[in-house]
């Protein structure tokens, strides 16, 4: 699929959204079993409301080297 959608210039069936939001149920499900919590979760934010707890682990803490990712 992926080397079809780059000689055709298509999209492929499943893109990088289609992934990120699929594995972020999965997190979230995770996240909420960590903390025994209910989760009130803000998609455009992708944080969870009122809950600091959750949110530590939304993101983890990058080590600084020539690769950490800007904005993080």
């Amino acid at each position: 699929d992926f080397i079809n959608c780059i000689r055709n210039n298509k999209r492929s069936r499943a893109d990088i959204e289609i992934g990120h939001l699929s594995s972020s149920l999965c997190h979230l499900g995770n996240i909420a079993i960590r903390t025994g919590e209910m989760l009130n979760f803000d998609p455009a934010k992708e944080q969870m409301r009122d809950n600091v707890k959750a949110n530590r682990l939304v993101r983890r803490e990058y080590r600084e080297h020539w690769g950490t990712p800007k904005g993080v």
